[in-house]
């Protein structure tokens, strides 16, 4: 995890779009449409073109299903026979 500070939101923590990034290994421009297409969770600080919050457990969340993971057990999915 980035040793940036994060705001903590209605027991949620938070981060910009350059944290989320970092973590995920992409752009700030990538996040934003990630969060955009509804693949990340968060909020805008204004209903119109604030700044995008992003919370942290959905970046590892989608860290882990872009790696195949079941995000909720942090374990690849059983196959189905």
């Amino acid at each position: 995890m980035s040793d940036i500070l994060s705001p903590v939101t209605a027991d949620r923590a938070t981060c910009g779009t350059a944290e989320a990034g970092e973590l995920l290994g992409v752009s700030q421009d990538t996040v934003a449409r990630l969060f955009d297409a509804g693949e990340l969770d968060g909020y805008r600080t204004s209903a119109t073109l604030g700044h995008r919050r992003i919370y942290l457990d959905s970046v590892e969340a989608y860290r882990a299903r872009q790696r195949g993971e079941d995000s909720s057990h942090g374990a690849p999915p059983a196959e189905i026979a």
